[in-house]
């Protein structure tokens, strides 16, 4: 405390900055759009900023992202136009804008970090912005013609950009103005009832059908977690797979602190272990290891998909709702620690690699594991671990790792041990044609 400051002039400024905190900010609050923390965008925040379309609050005022606001007024206004004959666009709009401004309080406590926008701006926002969304599917769903479905490069980045964890508004927003919305007023009443978004938007992503998807799509929070939910299928584990995988409130557990690491596929290789592909796989997570056989269902990586990834493992970061990317890219970085590990699980069909080269491969995934935190005592590959780490300390192949690496590293120590096995062959046969030729000569003497 500053010399000649009193207690009263303390508590005044402390008072002061307790004021200034916003009464909707809550630790009991549901958020749901985080930012990405500061040391996890410093790896490479390109992959965490959008690079067409600002969705949200975040990066609303970027200038790079101006260009595509001219496209999200165009798609308003297009939506605006979908309706019943009898009710103007004007009134759409103010009947659109009621809906979201009783919205508004619930909408803001979604957003980990506040905005400074007006009540105005911020429904103006919502607004524009879930438009855009609905008219986007809506539009390619249709086999509508748009400007942006002409150009090949612009609709990955465009989902890119609306699955990334900062460019996100409540899908509650979106879905329930799709609903009050009309795009077909000429619709028969005996015909098909309107498609849901969430089918729409799961046909674009998936060529699925909605009964297929399995989730409560009430609970889903903004676009990346209808993404996670798609992709992100969690496996029917076995009852105790808990108890294999070394919950750490199992006191009888040998293996109660479970290991962090694996060897890589050249060492697993060493250590006499099997990596094939799984050919029946559920899902890219449907991994097993089995007497010494170790099957993983096979990936394609490409730069598109790293942004994809990322974000939804920093999603999964933030909701306790199993972690199942983050656990697999934690596997699967440890498995591919070098451009050679890269290089042996192409050669068994495990991964497609679709980028520049096996050095990109191995770093695709080290980028994945540099933004990841798992339990490693209970996360879902906790028992493939376990038991890879188990097979690997057994008494033959611990020996057969410690030959391969020691005399066969490189094909010099092939061809060298060769030359001595052969050179020992020649020895003993020389020994033995010796201990012969004395023993007959002995005899031939009696």
């Amino acid at each position: 405390m500053p010399r000649g400051a009193s207690t009263r002039d303390v508590c005044i400024d402390i008072n002061h900055g307790l004021s200034n905190i916003s009464t909707t900010l809550s630790l009991n609050r549901k958020c749901s759009v985080y930012r990405i923390p500061a040391h996890v965008r410093e790896l490479d925040k390109a992959y965490y900023e959008p690079r067409m379309v600002s969705i949200g609050p975040y990066h609303r005022k970027e200038k790079h992202l101006q260009a595509m606001e001219e496209h999200k007024w165009r798609y308003l206004r297009d939506f605006l136009s979908r309706g019943l004959v009898n009710e103007t666009a004007d009134h759409r709009m103010r009947r659109y804008t009621d809906m979201i401004r009783r919205l508004e309080p619930e909408v803001r406590e979604c957003y980990f970090e506040s905005t400074d926008l007006d009540s105005t701006e911020f429904v103006a926002m919502l607004l524009l912005d879930a438009s855009f969304i609905i008219e986007f599917f809506v539009k390619w769903f249709s086999g509508e013609d748009d400007p942006l479905f002409s150009v090949s490069w612009s609709l990955p980045l465009l989902l890119n950009d609306m699955l990334m964890l900062e460019n996100q508004i409540p899908f509650f927003v979106i879905e329930r103005l799709y609903d009050i919305s009309t795009f077909d007023p000429d619709r028969p009443e005996d015909a098909q009832p309107k498609p849901s978004l969430i089918g729409i938007i799961m046909d674009y992503l998936r060529g699925i059908e909605d009964a297929e998807v399995r989730h409560d799509r009430e609970n889903v929070h903004h676009m990346l977690h209808l993404y996670h939910c798609c992709f992100v299928q969690p496996l029917e584990l076995p009852r105790n797979a808990n108890e294999e995988g070394g919950n750490a409130n199992n006191i009888g557990n040998p293996f109660l602190f479970l290991p962090k690491m694996i060897p890589c596929a050249t060492q697993l290789r060493e250590f006499g272990v099997h990596i094939k592909k799984n050919k029946h796989a559920r899902s890219m997570f449907d991994i097993s290891f089995r007497n010494g056989t170790l099957e993983i269902p096979r990936v394609a990586i490409e730069e598109m998909t790293r942004s994809r990834y990322m974000n939804l493992i920093a999603f999964e970061q933030c909701h306790d709702n199993g972690k199942y990317l983050t656990s697999y890219a934690v596997f699967m970085a440890y498995l591919i620690n070098t451009a050679q590990d890269a290089i042996l699980l192409q050669r068994y069909d495990v991964i497609d690699n679709k980028l520049a080269n096996e050095e990109e491969a191995a770093k695709f995934f080290s980028q994945l594991h540099a933004c990841s935190y798992i339990n490693y005592d209970e996360h879902y590959l906790a028992p493939v671990f376990r038991d890879i780490n188990t097979y690997c300390r057994r008494w033959w192949p611990k020996r057969r790792a410690r030959l391969c690496h020691d005399y066969f590293a490189s094909p010099w120590a092939v061809i060298s041990f060769l030359a001595a096995l052969i050179f020992m062959g020649f020895s003993i046969f020389k020994i033995v044609v010796m201990i012969l030729s004395v023993f007959f000569h002995f005899h031939e003497r009696k």
